[in-house]
């Protein structure tokens, strides 16, 4: 029983969420670092298989938008 009673008082709905406000500018501002960052990997990708002469009909769906 010990055990599940510090389960819970670890994993109390506010103490998860307090956690999580304390975190989330942080969390916000890495995701849009990693969004940019994969927007530019798929640009380079685009410019690479262009260059190779691959058909856009054999491109991954999320290389065409």
């Amino acid at each position: 029983m010990e055990r599940a009673e510090r389960w819970k008082a670890k994993y109390k709905v506010e103490r998860v969420k307090d956690t999580l406000n304390d975190i989330r500018e942080d969390m916000g501002k890495r995701y849009e670092a990693a969004i940019a960052e994969a927007g530019a990997m798929e640009g380079k990708v685009k410019e690479v298989i262009n260059t190779a002469g691959v058909s856009t009909a054999l491109y991954v769906s999320y290389l065409l938008v």
